[in-house]
């Protein structure tokens, strides 16, 4: 399942702590898809989390595009982003976003990697990104 629009609207948190994904209005499986919702080309969304290939087309996007949204809801949390407008020239450039608050390098390198703009950049599956993810957990200790 890609689930095409990951932000904080679309994440709950239960009063246990767990997390949960909704709204899977714009997702697809494999390779069905809500056709009736997209035109050929036509981007889907939510700008500030939408990974760049995503808005050439939603059709094509993989579980990468995710993992970008995932990242810019990190960098989003983690930052404490108030406005994205001062943001976006540098996400639509893809210059990628570098975090500046402080925190444990391992931490900032991971969600950077894991919002690289560029496909070859990023993590290349949700498995790589969960096992460098314990990895950093174990290293600072979160």
């Amino acid at each position: 399942i890609v689930h095409r629009d990951i932000k904080p609207d679309n994440v709950l948190i239960s009063k246990t702590g767990y997390l949960y994904l909704v709204d899977f209005g714009l997702a697809r499986i494999g390779r069905l898809t809500r056709e009736q919702l997209t035109k050929t080309g036509q981007a889907l969304g939510t700008l500030q989390y939408m990974a760049l290939e995503q808005m050439g087309s939603a059709k094509t996007v993989d579980a990468r595009a995710d993992l970008y949204s995932v990242g810019m809801l990190m960098f989003d949390l983690l930052e404490e982003v108030e406005d994205w407008h001062p943001y976006m020239a540098d996400i639509l450039c893809a210059e990628g976003l570098k975090m500046t608050k402080p925190m444990a390098p391992p931490l900032a390198r991971f969600v950077e990697h894991l919002a690289a703009p560029r496909l070859v950049d990023r993590y290349q599956s949700a498995e790589h990104a969960l096992s460098q993810l314990l990895a950093v957990r174990q290293t600072v200790g979160l």
